[in-house]
């Protein structure tokens, strides 16, 4: 059976990759609804504007985009969360809804400069739109069998992520102005493979790796998907998609799909899918290599800052180190300083001071997030900081260092731009959005009175603005369009910045007086974040097959090629333009400003919400259960059944857990009929009634460059045993009454890609159980480890440790809980001590799979020695538990897109105090962990 569980695991696995996060906002959020016959829009007080235009282009998308994913439709909850820093969403089954996370992305080149509410109303109404249609077949028969969990099974198999996710940015591009289909940031990763003849293949390409650089899923399928349509027509993906969730075919669906309606294996369609985008390709470099990559790992280098003739200040992250700040000159690189916990990859620099954010989640409310800003002083190599929950983004720093101007960007959905105090951290300004202005990013000091800054206005169009915060007044250097722009630098009257034109993104620069725009780069893989020394020597940051690299170019009069202002707003269709044309173009300008009704939402309303149920077998048990889980995510609901083929007992139960309060509050309770035990003489018939009522308070108190997390849990359970039968009247029925209380404290530093463990951690946890009345049985254990860096970078050094002692009245026991030395049988010792060590090494990263079944990303290694010793409390006498072996470990994904490790131990078992044959060799399969919850 452990084939079955592990298949099982893997299957159901991605459902719990959304990101839903329970009981995570305060209970001083209050609700409100926007209800349609489409979609329900559940959203904090505030964002009724939001919630509306969210409504809207869900009921336009509804009715002229549909047909191109299918004809069902079905009424979906979207979920606005405003209270969290990340920029995204999902849509997901089990429970079927929808969250969007609402702080926008400051980075236009990566997700574009529309109106967020609209940027993701686009792209995950679509992925309603899929769910909507592929009920259907088999994925409905498995709905039949599993509730929705069977339709995420059934969808998960028959169709890759690659066309979930390219065929909603190809939506996000048809039916707006921008989209990331018009973005050259969004191709850079394959371009720059194509130009450096990177033919990795096709299993790579969808698994990632480890060491080379990959793109993700999105690109990849938003340029399959759009071949597809240019083709083969609107209703290619449509015929496909109905026939692969259909299952018509059986095995490999969607590939004998693709060969139905295009006439082609499907390795020809993706062979020929990626020549039709080479065939358009015109590579171009205009600059020198500064640092270059590898082929053992990829390496960015981002937001350089020249600080003379020969040093570069620069941000670099790289598959075997954290982000940190380097010192880049002649003599090579010197490290400044690790960076802490970010999500914003953008800093500011002046005067030997680095200005960034850190991102510090709530202790508590797990969808709560705040951004502060930081200084650090690169003499000293001392950071601090000089803001507290605040939502601060993209820093800047005067050239005197003693003032600060960032994005504030509040849960309203208001930003603005803040001048600070660097000493103190106190607001001396702030220059709210306006009519013309509705976001800010990138803003960088003129002068003490002059910003300069990345703007957007209500539609989407970008420029770059100069704020005099003096005289309060703005000027705008460049026509609006929807052609991005980012990291502008200034030098003397000049604005240096990224931007768009057509399909590459370059450096440009403006003149402040004239406004005369000059492009200074060409190149087909981007350029990004310039910085211009005295001498005129551009330094920027490019994108290559490596990782982002930087390039320099001494700049001469040639190199200032002036550009032509022109009414032209828009960004030019790349690629496929006839297709995206045929979609039906801005259908954004189109949706209708609607008013709906705005009501008030319960945070209860539907509170079991069952969406899905789910048979299992474990030997010796058989179970079913049926989970719910409301709409805001603060309860969830289980109702099982459970059959032990051992004991032949029937069981039922429920379990709730509410996470809407401080502590979470679980209640349960079950009952089993008719178990039963003999002896020589007679046999005794009860049932069993358990039941329990917990709190559990998880604590998040990360900060800085540690992610820290306390999680403290308190039981109070009842187990009363019911005599049955013949002897009811003459056996009294015990009651038992127990505790269980439990503390859980996991620190740990940050990892980088290829590290196997954190080179820092440390966890602890501590459980106590015991009889509150009449009978006696006490159990306590502890456990811990802690984690350092190995002779290789990627190399780790755990160290663990555990305690479980419990009584000797043999009056009720326990579940016993402790790691016994490896090899070993686990035995229920009175008193157990035990501490290992571990070496962890990666061996090989092979890049390679079978199949489109399992892909092998990484294996490693782990050598071990355990030492357990059990005492008898009786006697005193200590048994000693010996062994030493070694692990080896099997990183893959399977089906292209879950990750499972599993792995083979072999155990020298030094010691034979078991009593049982001395076995001194010992062989097992180490299963995958904490895959799904049961």
């Amino acid at each position: 059976m452990k084939i079955y569980a592990l298949l099982s695991c893997i299957l159901l696995a991605a459902l719990n990759a959304s990101g839903q996060e329970f009981g995570g906002n305060p209970p001083s959020l209050k609700w409100k609804q926007v209800n349609t016959p489409e979609v329900k829009v559940i959203f904090p007080t505030g964002l009724e504007p939001a919630g509306m235009r969210a409504a809207a282009i869900a009921h336009y998308l509804n009715r002229h985009t549909s047909a191109t994913a299918g004809r069902d439709h079905r009424k979906i909850n979207i979920v606005l969360q405003n209270q969290t820093t990340n920029s995204n969403g999902y849509v997901g089954l089990a429970p079927w809804r929808s969250e969007f996370f609402m702080t926008p992305s400051f980075n236009s080149f990566e997700l574009g400069s529309l109106p967020w509410v609209d940027n993701l109303a686009i792209h995950e109404y679509r992925h309603v739109q899929q769910y909507m249609n592929y009920r259907k077949g088999v994925s409905k028969l498995l709905y039949i069998l599993l509730g929705e969990e069977g339709q995420a099974v059934g969808n998960t198999g028959a169709i890759p992520n690659w066309f979930f996710e390219g065929d909603a940015v190809f939506q996000e591009t048809a039916v707006s102005e921008q989209g990331r289909g018009r973005l050259p940031y969004f191709f850079n990763g394959y371009r720059s493979l194509w130009q450096a003849h990177k033919d990795y293949s096709f299993m790579k390409l969808r698994n990632g790796s480890l060491k080379n650089f990959v793109p993700d899923h999105y690109p990849l399928g938003y340029l399959l998907t759009a071949y597809g349509r240019e083709k083969f027509g609107e209703q290619f993906w449509a015929k496909v998609t109905d026939d692969a969730v259909r299952y018509r075919g059986l095995f490999y669906p969607f590939q004998k799909a693709v060969k139905k309606y295009s006439g082609m294996p499907y390795h020809d369609f993706i062979a020929n899918a990626f020549k039709y985008y080479k065939d358009q390709e015109t590579p171009d470099s205009s600059g020198v290599f500064i640092t270059r990559g590898n082929d053992h790992f990829v390496s960015n280098y981002l937001m350089p800052y020249q600080t003379g003739r020969d040093s570069i200040l620069v941000l670099k992250q790289t598959y075997r180190q954290r982000a940190a700040w380097y010192w880049l000159t002649k003599k090579g690189e010197q490290k400044i300083y690790t960076r802490d916990i970010s999500q914003d990859d953008d800093y500011g620099y002046a005067n030997g001071r680095i200005v960034y954010t850190a991102l510090i989640p709530d202790i508590r409310w797990g969808q709560r997030e705040y951004s502060v800003i930081k200084i650090l002083d690169i003499a000293t190599r001392q950071s601090r900081q000089i803001s507290t929950k605040s939502k601060y983004f993209t820093p800047g720093i005067s050239d005197d260092g003693k003032k600060i101007v960032a994005v504030e960007y509040l849960p309203s959905q208001q930003a603005s731009l803040h001048i600070l105090d660097a000493a103190t951290g106190a607001v001396l300004q702030r220059i709210p959005a306006s009519e013309t202005i509705d976001m800010f990013s990138f803003p960088r000091f003129c002068s003490d009175s002059v910003i300069v800054v990345s703007v957007r206005n209500r539609k989407g169009m970008m420029n770059i603005a100069t704020i005099d915060i003096v005289h309060n007044k703005t000027d705008f250097l460049l026509p609006w369009s929807y052609r991005v722009n980012g990291f502008p630098f200034i030098k003397k009257n000049t604005v240096y910045f990224s931007g768009t034109m057509g399909y590459y993104d370059d450096i440009f620069a403006v003149d402040m007086k004239t406004k005369n725009i000059f492009r200074l780069t060409h190149e087909s893989t981007g350029a990004y974040q310039p910085t211009v020394n005295e001498d005129g020597k551009l330094v920027y940051s490019n994108f290559s097959a490596y990782g982002f690299q930087l390039k320099e170019k001494q700049l001469t009069a040639e190199d200032w090629e002036p550009l032509i202002q022109t009414s032209t707003v828009n960004q030019q269709d790349l690629y496929v333009p006839q297709v995206l044309q045929q979609t039906g173009g801005n259908a954004l300008q189109k949706v209708p400003a609607a008013k709906y009704n705005v009501s008030g939402y319960s945070k209860l309303s539907r509170p079991f919400n069952f969406h899905s149920w789910r048979p299992y077998y474990e030997q010796p048990e058989w179970s079913f259960n049926v989970y719910g889980q409301n709409i805001l995510n603060t309860l969830e609901s289980n109702l099982y059944y459970i059959y032990n083929e051992n004991e032949r007992t029937h069981q039922v139960g429920i379990s709730e857990t509410y996470g809407a309060l401080f502590p979470w509050i679980s209640i349960g309770a079950s009952y089993i009929f008719d178990r039963k035990q003999s002896d020589s003489i007679r046999t005794i018939h009860w049932d069993e009634l358990n039941t329990n009522i917990g709190l559990t308070i998880p604590l998040n108190f990360s900060k800085g460059r540690w992610y820290k997390n306390l999680t403290i849990n308190s039981n109070y359970n009842i187990n009363q045993l019911n005599v049955t039968g013949r002897y009811k009247d003459s056996i009294r029925s015990p009651l038992f009454q127990y505790i269980q209380a439990s503390a859980s404290w996991t620190s740990q530093i940050q990892k980088a890609v290829q590290h196997i463990n954190p080179r820092f951690a440390q966890t602890l946890y501590i459980r106590y159980r015991t009889i509150i009345d009449k009978y006696t049985a006490r159990q306590l254990l502890a456990s811990g480890s802690v984690y350092f860096p190995g002779i290789g970078v990627n190399h780790s050094l755990v160290f663990t440790g555990a305690f479980q002692q419990r009584d000797t009245a043999d009056q009720y026991r326990f579940s016993n809980g402790f790691p016994f030395a490896r090899g070993y049988d686990g035995l229920d010792g009175a008193r157990m001590w035990k501490w290992a060590a571990n070496y962890h090494i990666p061996l090989i990263y092979p890049d390679w799979g079978f199949g489109q079944i399992v892909y092998f990303t990484r294996i490693r290694a782990n050598l071990f020695f355990d030492y357990a010793q059990l005492q008898s409390l009786r006697t005193k006498n200590i048994f000693s538990f010996r062994s030493t072996g070694a692990e080896l470990y099997f990183d893959t994904k399977w089906w292209n897109q879950q990750p499972v490790t599993f792995g083979f131990r072999y155990s020298r078992l030094l010691d034979n105090n078991s009593g049982g044959p001395a076995i001194a060799n010992r062989w097992e399969f180490i299963m995958p962990v904490n895959l799904i919850s049961r």
